[in-house]
């Protein structure tokens, strides 16, 4: 084919990605603001400078990603969710087009090209980077990674590779291992990729002399989490649970279905692998920059049963493919037909999945009209307790900015806002509420049921809890025989903790955020309200600690139901 053709070929592609990734994902145009996103519009509408501070010198985590953060300046727009979401949906589709030139340059046959840019846009796991706002650094770091690796397909492509590496690194650390990547797709690049190693460096002392250390997360004892990594807990992550992810890519609680995806996943990439690629060098090759892409990320890799964390595997993923692309062979007709049904299946998966991130958006509405509702009735200065969830499926909801949307919703300046229920402030707050501190959730005031909660007489069915750690305690299962609202009660007499009560009611699902209410224990007996118990079933429950706590300092710990009051919330 002429080099002017290819060109066309790939322009025109590269545009159908973008036409297909709108197309696809186009339910989700409608979707708002969740969660962090409320961070990064009031810093952004306050002013750019405030929002750039809150990505370098100010941010927590640690990090330098100022380049994206000029994408939420559109933001300050009257329809900021929708224009946030259509360049989310164009840089993803051109990440795929991206995909498909790299693999025509490198010779691939433009079926194999298009099937492997075609995966990668509808790779069930990138709902969380392509349709969670805040995940856009993972979108613009993969955009210039793949910019990176195009420009160095030309022999004269360093100067322009180097600049795409760069700007990768302004828009995430996860491209720091790049060179490694790059090495191993370009042998000829040898001692050329000293630069490369050099910007690296520099990259590594600005956060250094910023942050006084790599910076990152950091624990409860001010620990920076990226250097406490584990190797085991990193090669079973690699080895064990991203590969059953990615072959179970929708979350089922049937082990029956659980295991069909896995063998239809098997047959299917094999069917593609095998007869469209040289296998063991493709398989060798892809492994190898995966591993090498993902290295920033090791100590933090962990995707969760809902998928929560899935955005760490983007930019390797991307990587990954451009690697096989080295490898393909002519395409035969088994190779065809198993690609072409794996992109269906994950389609289907991803619109799946996707519908998540929807749900979720709808319940961040149903909550700030809620407190819309309720806003007028509270005294100046008060305290309120919002039952919102933390994440829906996988999903964000308001694990953090419910304050900050409370702001861009045009609630009352001169009260608190805070996620949670009365559990989170511990018993201490039972003389403050109804006075100083109120609680709401989607159904109404829940003020009144929780102040009855306290005053409740204990006559509930005793839990036993059984350690599964230092930090971690479960319950033996108990038998639910009535629905509506049950409460457990929890005492302590070892001083104050904090942490996290996870409930569910069927005992092959896991635990999730969906289902949990972060608690304060102290000297006195707190009863935490639990929701969505639905029919009569068992009931499971899991406590993190965020300290070490003996068996001995446990009270009675009771199951009960609620008081009349909460049956009959006032709206």
């Amino acid at each position: 084919m002429r080099l002017e053709n290819l060109r066309s070929e790939r322009a025109r592609y590269g545009f159908l990605f973008i036409i297909l990734a709108c197309g696809i994902f186009a339910s989700h145009l409608r979707d708002g603001y969740l969660s962090d996103d409320f961070l990064y519009v009031a810093w952004a509408r306050r002013s750019l400078a405030t929002l750039l501070a809150h990505l370098t010198i100010s941010s927590y985590p640690q990090v330098l990603r100022p380049l994206p953060a000029l994408a939420w300046l559109l933001s300050r727009l009257a329809a900021g969710p929708l224009w946030l979401h259509v360049l989310a949906l164009a840089v993803h589709g051109a990440n795929s087009g991206f995909l498909f030139a790299i693999s025509r340059k490198w010779g691939a046959a433009r079926s194999t090209a298009f099937i492997l840019g075609f995966l990668f846009l509808v790779f069930p796991l990138s709902g969380e980077v392509v349709l969670w706002l805040s995940s856009g650094f993972d979108l613009w770091a993969a955009f210039f990674a793949l910019l990176a690796v195009t420009a160095l397909q030309k022999e004269k492509g360093i100067g322009l590779g180097l600049l795409f590496y760069a700007l990768a690194l302004l828009c995430k650390e996860s491209a720091l291992c790049l060179p490694l990547v790059l090495l191993l797709l370009f042998s000829r690049l040898r001692w050329r990729i000293v630069p490369f190693l050099l910007t690296a460096g520099l990259y590594l002392a600005a956060r250094f002399a910023l942050f006084g250390g790599i910076g990152g997360y950091k624990d409860h004892f001010g620990r920076t989490v990226v250097t406490q990594f584990h190797p085991g807990a990193f090669l079973r992550a690699l080895a064990v649970q991203v590969p059953v992810r990615i072959l179970a890519p929708v979350p089922v609680e049937s082990r029956l279905a659980f295991g069909g995806m896995i063998v239809l996943s098997l047959i299917l990439l094999c069917g593609f692998g095998a007869s469209g690629f040289r296998p063991r060098k493709a398989l060798l090759a892809a492994a190898g920059v995966f591993v090498a892409a993902i290295l920033p990320a090791a100590p933090l890799l962990r995707v969760e049963w809902d998928l929560q964390g899935a955005r760490l595997l983007y930019l390797p993923l991307a990587l990954a493919l451009v690697a096989l692309a080295r490898f393909t062979c002519p395409p035969t007709r088994i190779a065809t037909v198993s690609g072409t049904v794996l992109a269906g299946y994950w389609m289907i998966a991803a619109v799946l999945n996707g519908s998540h991130w929807s749900t979720a958006s709808q319940e961040v509405r149903q909550t700030l009209n809620t407190m819309k509702a309720f806003h007028s009735r509270f005294p100046a200065g008060a305290t309120i307790l919002v039952d919102a969830p933390d994440t829906y499926q996988g999903a964000y909801v308001f694990r953090n900015g419910l304050s900050e949307a409370a702001e861009l919703a045009g609630l009352r300046r001169d009260l608190h806002w805070r996620r949670g229920t009365v559990a989170l402030l511990g018993p201490g707050t039972r003389r403050d509420l109804g006075v100083r501190v109120f609680e709401i959730g989607v159904d109404g005031d829940w003020t009144a049921c929780e102040r009855s909660l306290f005053t409740l007489p204990r006559q509930g069915t005793p839990l036993s809890l059984v350690p599964a750690s230092a930090q971690s305690w479960v319950s033996i299962p108990v038998t639910i025989a009535e629905t509506g609202c049950h409460s457990v009660t929890l005492s302590t007499s070892c001083g104050e903790n904090t942490g996290t009560l996870f409930w569910k009611t069927t005992g092959a699902a896991p635990f999730t955020t969906m289902r949990s209410r972060d608690l304060k224990l102290s000297g006195e007996s707190l009863p935490v309200r639990l929701s969505s118990l639905g029919s009569p079933s068992k009931l499971w429950l899991r406590i993190d600690l965020d300290r070490p706590m003996a068996a001995a300092c446990w009270g009675p710990v009771e199951l009960g139901r609620c008081p009349v009051s909460c049956s009959s919330l006032r709206r």
